[in-house]
């Protein structure tokens, strides 16, 4: 009798602890980090604010005002951009070791989270009477 209770436990304990196991192996993969792409297309990202900088050889010019709309990354590589009044434009997207690149156009990646995506586009060009003209724009989202 002895015996058996014995051997009982023991399954018991075995059973118990490849239980854990499998409950550890389960919380590393739901620990697991996204990746960019599943961050991207995870949600819609709710469009906050677009900020422009100009900058020449002798002026700067900072504006900043809000964007309401959402950008929907798909995982075909489109994205849906909704702003209101405003016809939905869809573009490809892809990610590059520059950055995200929508049509063509290369934007850094400043921060992307579970929760925020902020991006930044710089464009620099010659102007005959300005000289060198620096343009970035950063537009920032969330969820």
């Amino acid at each position: 009798m002895k015996k058996q209770i014995v051997a009982l436990m023991a399954l018991i304990v075995v059973g118990m602890s490849s239980c854990n196991k499998d409950d550890d192996k389960k919380n590393v993969a739901e620990e697991k980090p996204k990746t960019k792409v599943e961050l991207l297309t995870s949600k819609t990202w709710n469009m906050e604010s677009i900020s422009v900088t100009e900058e020449t050889d002798s002026t700067s010019s900072e504006y900043e005002f809000p964007m309401p709309g959402t950008v929907t990354f798909k995982t075909d590589n489109k994205v849906v951009t909704k702003i209101a009044g405003e016809e939905d434009e869809v573009s490809s997207w892809a990610l590059s070791e520059k950055g995200l690149v929508i049509d063509g156009e290369t934007y850094e990646l400043l921060e992307l989270s579970e929760t925020k995506l902020h991006i930044k586009e710089e464009i620099v060009e010659e102007d005959e009477d300005l000289g060198r003209v620096t343009v970035t724009t950063v537009i920032k989202m969330s969820h």
